[in-house]
């Protein structure tokens, strides 16, 4: 009991503290959980809740890829680089014969950009 307050001489309100306690469980297995690890496969989000020793397995199997690939930030789809007047004429013309509304100054939209430069991957392929 933390305290009381009075009302009146024959009402008495006894006050209590009320403990919340948040536990989290390994996503496997049930257990305590002690960390959070957030991963990415495929362009999905995930992340999951794992005791110390889940944890450390998770990045032993992952290991191997994870040393033979490259790192990135999923934030940026595409480099931000200023275009080259000429380069941002060429996305343009291919936009507009393509069926794609640009408009003719401004910022491209990088879903065009994202779409001229797959097209250019693919045609390497």
């Amino acid at each position: 009991m933390i305290g009381t307050v009075s009302g009146s001489e024959t009402e008495t309100i006894r006050l209590q503290a009320l403990a919340r306690t948040h536990i989290v469980t390994d996503d496997l297995d049930g257990t305590p959980a002690q960390e959070t690890i957030q991963f990415s496969i495929s362009g999905k989000y995930y992340e999951i809740d794992l005791s110390h020793a889940n944890a450390d397995t998770f990045r032993e199997v992952f290991q191997p890829w994870i040393d033979a690939a490259r790192s990135r930030n999923p934030a940026r789809q595409l480099p931000r680089s200023r275009d080259s007047r000429a380069e941002s004429a060429a996305i343009r013309d291919w936009a507009r014969h393509t069926g794609v509304d640009v408009k003719d100054r401004g910022r491209l939209p990088s879903g065009v950009k994202r779409q001229y430069y797959n097209r250019i991957t693919s045609a390497a392929a």
